[in-house]
């Protein structure tokens, strides 16, 4: 019999890391909380919130479904997703950002749990075997067969760790996981150190693996997280996988724009310097197509261009606004509407055109983007966007 005091230890460390899985089956979980994040750190990911399937390189399924995201640690290629007639009620995510940041949290997560001692060493296929909760284990590879049960409370949490001694691999066919009473699927959870196989099987707990994870037809109630030992992918073939998400990764919101005013780089000149621009540079040396006045003129007395009539007159408001357009583009301190190539495309085609009116159109779109709000020492805060919005000069 095991010992009772060091069993209860050992369950309140597991449930440390396993209740992160329950978190994502509760309506009260915040859709960009993570699942995983992990005792071991307190800056987790966003994106590992929504992961049903990580791997390494690939994904494949076949015939099969996915409720939850799908994501692998490399880009495309080598990285990919391989779907025939597969149903994914989620978001792919091939070596992006969120995946990125998933599957370093897999990895610390794999990491932590490896150190979690065993409360009990278990053998057999664990047919007919009914477990309360615990930290079981299993010292080398696991072939597991039949009917396991599970039984407790919807707070009670089971880890299962498959190769304690170093290797070892879980292998189930036909294997069938009973919760009984309250239990919550995302509270088990499998730790293997090499790859997890589940074929004709009706699964239930996260699985975390060193290596690959296969599993042919049947279902899989958690997530399955590979490669945590430097190489594995997800293969799935028939199967009907239910992650323990919390929802689609939202995209992270884009920072609201900002722009400075042309009188703001006119009278900050130690504000150029990150921008590669400088106040003594001609316009000629930017844009093409004005004309040979406007041309000779520096940036700086660009932004202090009085505008006037005709295609002349024009020119010189457009300029006004794109000098400081191509500033605030190009300094990195500065959230732009624009690149610095679109802002001179922009121009260039408006000052070819030789019309006045697509000049003062243009001039009024950047001088929108201008009057955005700007960030940097001296100018209007953000807060104060839209307020004594500059004129286009017409």
């Amino acid at each position: 019999m095991k010992n009772r005091r060091l069993h209860q230890v050992n369950v309140a460390v597991a449930a440390s890391f396993t209740a992160l899985f329950a978190m994502a089956c509760t309506d009260a979980v915040d859709p960009m909380s993570p699942i995983h994040s992990s005792a071991l750190s307190s800056s987790s990911s966003v994106a590992s919130a929504d992961f049903a399937v990580l791997a390494n390189a690939a994904v494949s399924c076949t015939d099969g479904s996915i409720t939850g995201s799908v994501g692998t640690l490399q880009g495309a290629p080598p990285g990919a997703f391989n779907d025939i007639n597969c149903e994914v009620d989620g978001s792919i995510h091939l070596g992006d950002g969120f995946a990125e940041q998933a599957y370093e949290d897999f990895l610390a997560e794999y990491a932590a749990l490896a150190e979690v001692e065993c409360d009990e060493v278990l053998t057999g296929t664990l047919n007919d075997v009914t477990l309360t909760p615990g930290v079981y284990c299993f010292e080398a590879a696991a072939a597991v067969t039949g009917t396991l049960t599970l039984d407790g409370s919807s707070s009670d949490t089971w880890l299962f760790k498959v190769g304690t001694s170093g290797t070892g691999a879980l292998t189930g066919t036909n294997f069938e996981v009973v919760l009984d009473g309250d239990v919550e699927e995302c509270n088990v959870t499998w730790w293997v150190a090499e790859a997890a196989t589940m074929t004709d099987s009706d699964f239930i707990g996260s699985i975390l693996a060193g290596a690959a994870i296969t599993l042919t037809r049947g279902t899989f109630h958690g997530n399955a997280w590979a490669g945590a030992a430097g190489v594995g992918d997800v293969t799935i073939t028939g199967t009907a996988v239910t992650g323990c998400e919390a929802g689609v990764p939202e995209e992270p919101e884009e920072p609201e724009a900002e722009g400075c005013t042309p009188g703001y780089w006119k009278n900050h000149h130690g504000s150029w310097e990150p921008t590669g621009f400088s106040p003594d540079q001609t316009v000629g040396s930017v844009f093409t197509g004005a004309s040979a006045t406007n041309a000779a003129a520096t940036l700086n007395k660009a932004l202090a261009f009085p505008g006037g009539p005709r295609v002349e007159g024009g020119q010189r408001i457009l300029l006004r606004a794109a000098v400081a357009s191509l500033l605030n583009a190009a300094h990195p301190d500065v959230n732009f509407g624009l690149t610095v190539a679109e802002v001179i495309s922009k121009v260039d085609a408006a000052l070819a055109s030789d019309n006045r009116q697509e000049m003062l159109d243009l001039a009024e779109e950047l001088d929108a983007l201008n009057n955005a709000g700007c960030p940097l020492d001296g100018g209007p805060p953000p807060d104060e966007r839209g307020k004594g919005k500059g004129k286009s000069g017409r």
